[in-house]
């Protein structure tokens, strides 16, 4: 089973709540910028400009990994594939990092979200229950097991 992660869990819960609008890889970009070009891309000039108005732009890979944006109302080219943030990235995006488009909350409030439910969750531990020393044979002490001779008795009426 391949291990779950924080971005799994928000991409997940995202889904759920309908709040994960895109998630891709860039084929460009500036500090200011994402570019998204071809296959799964964000060149459609179908969609609106305002289609991710004030929403989130989480980079999920690369120099600027966990860093995030909030797309300028005016930030969306569809003709072009391109977004715009309104606060420059430490370096931006360029082909080949992931990223994540968020609404509703910001990533920061997404992952606060995740470690409260985490901290709620109780796991239950697999262990046999047992006064005796070692009783699941597993450490040490074995050897104070004594080997019987032991039948089973055969039952003849119910």
């Amino acid at each position: 089973m391949p291990a779950t992660t924080r971005e799994t869990l928000r991409q997940d819960a995202a889904k759920l709540l309908g709040a994960l609008l895109w998630s891709g890889t860039a084929t460009g970009g500036t500090a200011t910028t994402l570019i998204h070009t071809g296959n799964g891309g964000l060149l459609d000039s179908g969609m609106s400009e305002q289609f991710f108005t004030g929403a989130y732009l989480l980079l999920t890979s690369g120099a600027d990994d966990g860093q995030w944006r909030q797309i300028t109302p005016t930030g969306f080219a569809p003709t072009t594939g391109t977004l715009t943030v309104g606060q420059a990235f430490t370096t931006g995006p360029a082909n080949g990092i992931t990223y994540e488009i968020l609404s509703k909350l910001d990533p920061d409030q997404w992952a606060d979200v995740i470690d409260d439910a985490l901290a709620k969750l109780r796991h239950s531990p697999r262990t046999p229950l047992t006064l005796i020393t070692d009783g699941d044979m597993e450490t040490a002490l074995v050897a104070d097991w004594a080997a019987t001779n032991s039948t089973r008795v055969k039952i003849t009426s119910g």
